[in-house]
């Protein structure tokens, strides 16, 4: 009995190290994205998912989405995002950084007028940051907190702004 008991213990143990260990590491990721060490960063978050448990795997990924972002990876930040999309199609966060990267992407360098498939994709997350907003259980993410009236009032905003560059008539390029 005191063998089991043990071993129960040790599994708690392991378990509550895991769980509160987690948010200080994604804290450290974010602060090397500070300094612009993203490989560092992104290093630390896939290490962390090694021992994440089911719960923490959606913040790591978020996290891991917003350090490609930030680093221009954008097909591995998208990677990220989509598969958070794929376990729970509601979750803001998600879909807000997917409607920047879209934006991103849009954007020719040259600064000649944005791509229509792009400025769609992008529209397209937009509109379901706006709807999904209200479901604040995905908006809070521990280093992604912004105010649900914020995000409503960014999306609209962007939502305004891409509509009216549709309507103007964007490049069909890809």
């Amino acid at each position: 009995m005191k063998r089991f008991l043990f071993v129960v213990g040790l599994i708690l143990t392991s378990t509550l190290i895991s769980v509160f260990a987690v948010e200080p590491l994604l804290k450290d990721a974010m602060d090397l994205a500070k300094d612009r060490k993203y490989d560092q960063a992104i290093e630390v978050v896939q290490k962390v998912l090694q021992t994440a448990t089911p719960e923490q795997v959606k913040e790591c990924h978020l996290t891991l989405g917003l350090l490609y972002y930030k680093a221009a990876r954008y097909d591995n930040s998208l990677s990220e995002f989509s598969a958070i999309i794929a376990q729970d199609d509601k979750n803001v966060m998600a879909w807000f950084y997917m409607g920047y990267i879209y934006e991103q992407l849009a954007v020719r360098e040259n600064g000649a007028p944005l791509i229509k498939e792009d400025t769609k994709k992008a529209l397209d997350c937009w509109r379901k940051v706006a709807a999904y907003v209200t479901d604040s259980a995905s908006v809070t993410a521990v280093h992604h907190k912004i105010d649900p009236k914020e995000l409503l009032q960014r999306s609209q905003k962007h939502i305004k702004l891409l509509s009216e560059g549709l309507s103007e008539g964007l490049s069909d390029d890809k």
